[in-house]
């Protein structure tokens, strides 16, 4: 294995870092069968006045519908409090209770500066 982290993880989906009114956004589902394991980092800047962003993990059996809250109980980060000014969060799956994930951002009141990259530990990975 090299020194370099594009050997290690992948950049897998990503919300880009924008100013965003109301509205919920997504990343891509990542299909968990295909990586060891997953992270997602969300970095707000600039909020609006009373402006509020809520993130959190979902899972579904298809990819595509059923998308479901994880609650956290199978040790997965739980959806933390809503961000109302800036910072970061920061969510990790250690046990998928589907084979499906994303996340879901909804930034409510007012424009948020926000963006959110997930990353992926590939279980097939390209010899160093």
């Amino acid at each position: 294995m090299s020194g370099d982290i594009r050997s290690i993880v992948l950049v897998k989906s990503y919300i880009k870092p924008d100013a965003y009114g109301s509205g919920t956004r997504t990343v891509d589902a990542i299909d968990t069968g295909l990586y060891n394991s997953f992270e997602i980092f969300v970095d707000a800047g600039t909020f609006g006045a009373s402006a509020t962003l809520t993130n959190k993990l979902q899972y579904s059996a298809d990819g595509s519908t059923g998308w479901i809250d994880d609650d956290g109980s199978s040790g997965n980060t739980p959806a933390p409090a809503a961000l109302t000014a800036e910072g970061t969060q920061h969510f990790r799956v250690v046990s998928p209770k589907e084979r499906f994930y994303r996340l879901s951002s909804v930034s409510a009141v007012q424009t948020i500066d926000y963006g959110a990259v997930l990353v992926a530990d590939p279980k097939d990975k390209p010899p160093a």
